[in-house]
C-alpha cells in the first residue's frame, strides 16, 4: 500500500514536469466564471422583485433623496476559479521546500473589471455618489458572509450618461495597501461574489414611472485575473471573462393599504400615546394580494385611572381590487376598578346673570366617588333666597343622580329670580322710595291761593272767564244818555251760581299734586 502511494506521487510529479517543460512559463489559464446579473432595492423594501417587477410607490419622488434607489449587480460564480487556485496550490508543493508555511506566506495580486450598460431614458445618476468609497462600502455590504470583498478594492468608477455605460475596476489588495496572502485566500474562498453599483449612485424619479414599461440593463461583463506574486509557471495568471444576461424591469401598478385608530368608548378620546403606535401606510400592495394590518408595537396604553386595549382591525384582512384599502383599528378604554373621581357642583342663573353671594354661600364643596358607583347630589341648606327686590329660587340638581364612568361628575344647580310686585295704590317706584320725612316742595307765596274772581274772593270762578248762569239773565236798563255809561255796567245774575268753582279748585290742586311728584322723581 505504501509503495502504491509513493509510486502514484512520483507519476504526478512527473506529469507536472512534464507539464512545465511543455508549456512556455507565465502562460495564463483561462478559468470559466458564471456571471448573472439582477437588480435589486438599495432600501431592501422589495420594490424590485424577483419576478423581474418594478413596483410602483406612491411615497416616491423625483428628486435624488426622494425617487426609486436601483443598484445593479454582477454575481461571479467562482466555483472553477478556487478549483484551479487549489490545483496551482498541490502542483506548487511538490516543488522543492514548498512547504505549507511557505504557501501562506507568498503574497498574490489580480484585477476585477465590471461594466454595462442602462436605459438613461428611464435610470438617471447622482454624480455624488460615483466613487470608489460608496462602491467599497456596497461591496462589502453586498458580500457579508466572506473578508474577500474587503480585499478586493475599488480603484476606479465611472458613468457616461449620455451613453448609459457603467464601468468599475477592483485590484486584489488590503485595505492597507499591503498584499494579499495565500493564508487569506485559503480563508476566503466563497462560492460566489457579488460586484455592484455604488449605493444611491442610481435612481429612477416618479415622473419617469409608466405602468406597463419596460426598462433594460444590458452587457454586463466581468473580466480580469489572478496570480501568485514573483512565480512563473504554466498555470498562472488564472484568467476569466465572462458576460451575463440582460436584465429587464417591467413596472408594475400597486395600491396602499391605509390605517387609522380608532376610539370604541363612548366619550373618550384617543391619547398621543395610543395614536403614535399607528403603523405607517403600506405601500407597493399588488393587485388581488390579501393585506393583513399589521399588529401594533403595543397592544395595552396606560392612560389616567385605566388603560387602553387594542381590540383588533376591521376588517381583519382583505383583498386589494384595483384600489387602495383602509383598516381601523379599535382601541377600547376599561377604569381601573378602585379608580376614584371627583364630584364637583356649580350654581347657575337661568337667565344667565350673576347669581348673588347670598346663594352662592349655599354651593356644597367638592367630593369624590369610586368607579362605578352611583352618585346623588348633595342638598342645599335653603332653596329659596330673599333679597331686597325679590327672591332666588332653587330648580333642583341637574342631573338628579350619576354613576361614576371613569370621569369626573359634575353636577349643576340651576336658580331662577323672581322680582317683587309694585303695589298698584302706591306708584313709587320700589328702587326709589318717598322720605315720609321729607315735607316736599314749599308753597310759592307769590302764587294766589283761591283762582277765583278777584273782585270776589270768596265766590272761585273758572279761570279765563265768568261762571256759566244757571238761571236766567235780566239786564238793567240801559242809560239813555246816548251810552255813556254803559261800559261801566254789568249784567246782573240772578239764580245761584253752581259747581264750576269746585270743580276748578280740583282740577288746580290735581295739577299741583302732579307737579310735586314729577319733582320728586327727579331728584
Amino acid at each position: 500500500m505504501k509503495r502504491t502511494t509513493t509510486l502514484a506521487a512520483m507519476a504526478l510529479a512527473a506529469c507536472v514536469a512534464l507539464l512545465g517543460l511543455a508549456t512556455p512559463a507565465h502562460a495564463a489559464t483561462p478559468v470559466t466564471i458564471a456571471v448573472s446579473a439582477d437588480a435589486y432595492a438599495i432600501d431592501n423594501s422589495g420594490q424590485i422583485t424577483s419576478n423581474s417587477e418594478f413596483l410602483y410607490d406612491s411615497a416616491k419622488g423625483n428628486s435624488p433623496d426622494t425617487a426609486y434607489q436601483i443598484a445593479y449587480r454582477g454575481n461571479l460564480d467562482m466555483t472553477s476559479l478556487w478549483r484551479s487556485y487549489r490545483l496551482f496550490k498541490t502542483v506548487w508543493g511538490f516543488g522543492s521546500g514548498n512547504t505549507p508555511a511557505r504557501w501562506a506566506e507568498k503574497t498574490f495580486s489580480g484585477n476585477w473589471d465590471i461594466s454595462f450598460t442602462v436605459d438613461s431614458d428611464v435610470v438617471l445618476s447622482d454624480p455624488a455618489f460615483v466613487e470608489c468609497d460608496a462602491l467599497q462600502s456596497e461591496v462589502e455590504a453586498q458580500n457579508p458572509d466572506t473578508e474577500l470583498s474587503s480585499f478586493i478594492r475599488c480603484t476606479s468608477v465611472s458613468y457616461d450618461a449620455g451613453t448609459g455605460r457603467y464601468a468599475a475596476e477592483f485590484v486584489l489588495v488590503n485595505e492597507d495597501g499591503s498584499k494579499v496572502t495565500g493564508a487569506q485566500l485559503d480563508a476566503n474562498q466563497p462560492q460566489s461574489l457579488s460586484l455592484t453599483t455604488p449605493a444611491r449612485a442610481f435612481y429612477v424619479p416618479q415622473s419617469a414611472f409608466v405602468a406597463g414599461k419596460t426598462f433594460t440593463m444590458t452587457d454586463p461583463t466581468v473580466s480580469g485575473e489572478m496570480r501568485m506574486d514573483a512565480f512563473f509557471h504554466a498555470m498562472m495568471p488564472l484568467t476569466f471573462d465572462a458576460t451575463g444576461n440582460a436584465v429587464d424591469l417591467t413596472m408594475v401598478q400597486t395600491y396602499d393599504a391605509e390605517f387609522e385608530f380608532v376610539s370604541s368608548t363612548a366619550g373618550r378620546a384617543l391619547p398621543e400615546s395610543v395614536l403614535e403606535l399607528l403603523p405607517p401606510r403600506a405601500t407597493m400592495q399588488v393587485d388581488g394580494s390579501v393585506v393583513t394590518p399589521p399588529a401594533p408595537a403595543v397592544t395595552t396604553v396606560r392612560e389616567g385611572q385605566g388603560s387602553w386595549s387594542f381590540t383588533g382591525w376591521v376588517p381583519e384582512q382583505a383583498v386589494v381590487e384595483a384600489a387602495n384599502l383602509r383598516f381601523q383599528g379599535e382601541w377600547a378604554y376599561t377604569v381601573d376598578p378602585d379608580a376614584e373621581f371627583a364630584v364637583n357642583y356649580s350654581f347657575q342663573d337661568t337667565a344667565g346673570g350673576t347669581l348673588p353671594a347670598a346663594v352662592t354661600a349655599l354651593l356644597p364643596e367638592p367630593g369624590s366617588a369610586v368607579q362605578g358607583s352611583e352618585v346623588t347630589p348633595e342638598p342645599i341648606e335653603a332653596r329659596t333666597v330673599t333679597v331686597p327686590d325679590g327672591f332666588w329660587q332653587f330648580a333642583g340638581w341637574e342631573p338628579s343622580v350619576q354613576v361614576v364612568d371613569g370621569a369626573d361628575l359634575e353636577f349643576v344647580g340651576p336658580w331662577t329670580f323672581t322680582r317683587s310686585k309694585v303695589d298698584p295704590t302706591d306708584p313709587t317706584d320700589p328702587t326709589d322710595p318717598i322720605d315720609p320725612t321729607d315735607p316736599g316742595e314749599p308753597t310759592d307765596p307769590g302764587e294766589p291761593t283761591d283762582p277765583g274772581d278777584p273782585t270776589d274772593p270768596t265766590v272761585p270762578t273758572e279761570p279765563g272767564g265768568p261762571s256759566e248762569p244757571t238761571g236766567p239773565v235780566t239786564p238793567t236798563t240801559p242809560p239813555t244818555n246816548g251810552g255813556a255809561d254803559w261800559a261801566g255796567t254789568k249784567l246782573a245774575r240772578t239764580g245761584s251760581s253752581g259747581p264750576a268753582p269746585f270743580i276748578t279748585l280740583a282740577a288746580v290742586s290735581l295739577l299741583t299734586g302732579a307737579m310735586l311728584l314729577l319733582r320728586r322723581r327727579a331728584r
